[in-house]
């Protein structure tokens, strides 16, 4: 008896060993988006989960289950035989339904938060939970709308919100849709009907579309924002809209205004010596009152413009090698009406010492294959949120989550070593600039009476600041972008995206990478099943 159970149990354990070597890290993708793309070297791409409804924000829960912001739900993902892909039949549910969630999740204090255009909503929950979570608390209510409908959420350490409100049109004739808010409420004693938007106070103003937002490890609010779309700055450039204005990333100071709509962040202007990130009127009259850093605060960072950033991630890797084990990931949607297109793709940002954004350090980490490394080119996935996932499969401790609400999946980027055939092409610099690739189109030329600079026009305002209607009151108007926190300088006319490494066409095989060390192992293996099997009969 003693040498059947032993000799069970000794097949047992060895069966295990071998279903775990053959067990292998999901194959890399050889297309993604209906096409062949573009990933640095030694890094593998594969689907993460397909069949989604416009997905747009991702966040891992602390047990590593992925909730999905999907058009009027949530979903929450999770990977029940960690073979790093969802089944999207019977490792997916939905949590939570509301009509017109469209772009937002988070959690904090043992909620899931999301929103609409015009309200956001909670709802109980605890990691782990994968029911459905039954009807939304209204938290806020009455946030302007329509214009740009999406409603970023970030909460600080202290529990305040943060809720990004983009422009109402492509130029309003102020700056009172534009912003970040703080909303410092009690949310331990919610009114019945929720609070109103008119008690969170203005945290950053000016902000043309600040889709992402995200706290850095020490605290800081960051953001990036999408620029105008149609700019006409004649005198600074036949064709000023191509490469301006720049995407902004910006660092946001309490009451800080960052320049939407009266001014705009250059990318590149040919009749311009100032270079990337300096301040310019949409008209020209406005042009010195812009240049005031008294008036405005200039971006930390300049990239392409219309690359129409939505998400951007603090990353820290064990895994990942140097640059891309550290720094700052930004998700570039991918421009609407600029020839040729650019963004489309995820880019790394170099931060330094004290985490601010190294000038010229941007890459192409994955993206299309058309267009350069810093400008991007079109691809069908689109990139929308980002998110750090630990345990993406087997023998796979963590990996770059990236949502797209163009081919609606989700993709998953590890680090993988000889992993899938990578062909190198070599990057190339280009000017940054910025960019408005989601929904506004019109301009539009009206007065206002803050104080600041009006836009549209000739004339000059009764407070001494440049106007540009032709109206005299204070507050100019502007068909223009946006310009953020706490400037970063760069040393030429035109901003530079050099990239930090080579970036990789890569026509992915799909192979895992290490598929051989497994199938060298199992004779060995059976080897040691069969010497333990003698030793036991021999007992």
């Amino acid at each position: 008896m003693f040498r059947t159970s032993t000799l069970i149990a000794v097949i047992a354990i060895c069966l295990a060993v071998i279903a775990n070597v053959n067990a292998a890290p999901p194959a890399c993708a050889s297309s993604i988006g209906g096409s062949q793309f573009t990933l640095q070297p030694d890094y593998c791409a594969w689907y993460y989960i397909q069949g989604l409804s416009t997905p747009r924000q991702v966040y891992v829960a602390s047990n590593n289950d992925v909730l999905v912001a999907e058009a009027g739900k949530i979903s929450v993902l999770f990977d029940l035989d960690n073979n790093g892909v969802i089944n999207a039949t019977s490792e997916k549910a939905t949590l939570a339904t509301q009509s017109g969630l469209n772009h937002a999740v988070t959690v904090n204090g043992g909620y899931i938060y999301a929103s609409s255009s015009t309200t956001v909503y909670r709802w109980p929950y605890t990691a782990g939970n994968r029911t459905n979570l039954g009807t939304g608390e209204v938290v806020i209510t009455g946030i302007p709308g329509p214009g740009h409908k999406t409603r970023t959420l970030e909460f600080d350490a202290s529990g305040a919100l943060f809720v990004s409100v983009g422009s109402g049109a492509n130029l309003d004739p102020d700056s009172s849709r534009a912003r970040v808010v703080k909303c410092d409420l009690n949310l331990s004693a919610i009114p019945s009907n929720g609070y109103s938007y008119t008690l969170c106070t203005v945290w950053a103003d000016g902000t043309r579309n600040e889709v992402g937002l995200r706290h850095d490890p020490s605290g800081r609010l960051w953001g990036v924002e999408n620029g105008m779309d149609d700019l006409s700055r004649p005198d600074l450039d036949t064709d000023a809209h191509i490469n301006n204005p720049c995407e902004e990333v910006n660092i946001f100071a309490n009451a800080g205004f960052y320049g939407y709509p009266y001014c705009f962040s250059e990318g590149f202007l040919s009749n311009s010596t100032q270079g990337a990130m300096s301040q310019w009127g949409v008209k020209a009259a406005n042009d010195t009152w812009c240049k005031n850093t008294a008036n405005v605060i200039k971006p930390v960072y300049c990239m392409q413009s219309h690359t129409a950033p939505l998400d951007l991630n603090f990353w820290s890797s064990t895994t990942f090698q140097p640059p891309y084990n550290k720094g700052l990931f930004v998700a570039q949607h991918g421009s609407w009406n600029r020839q040729p297109p650019s963004g489309y793709q995820v880019v790394h940002i170099k931060l330094d010492d004290s985490g601010n954004p190294i000038n010229g350090s941007l890459t192409k980490f994955i993206g299309g294959n058309t267009g350069s490394s810093s400008v991007g080119g079109s691809w069908g996935f689109r990139p929308v949120g980002l998110a750090k996932l630990g345990a993406c499969g087997e023998g796979v401790s963590e990996c770059l989550l990236v949502s797209s609400d163009a081919d609606n999946s989700i993709i998953a980027i590890r680090y993988s070593p000889g992993g899938g055939s990578t062909t190198i092409t070599p990057s190339t610099t280009s000017s940054t600039s910025s960019t408005s690739s989601t929904s506004s189109t019109s301009s539009t030329s009206s007065t206002s009476t803050t104080g600041k600079p009006t836009t549209s026009s000739t004339s000059t305002s009764t407070t001494g600041q440049p106007t540009t209607t032709s109206t005299t009151t204070a507050q100019p108007t502007t068909t223009t972008t946006t310009t953020t926190a706490q400037p970063t300088t760069t040393t030429s006319a035109q901003p530079t995206t050099t990239t930090a490494q080579p970036t990789t066409t890569t026509t992915l095989s799909t192979t895992t990478g290490k598929p051989s060390s497994a199938t060298m192992i199992i004779p060995t293996i059976f080897s040691v099943i069969l010497a333990v099997i003698v030793a036991v009969m021999l007992i």
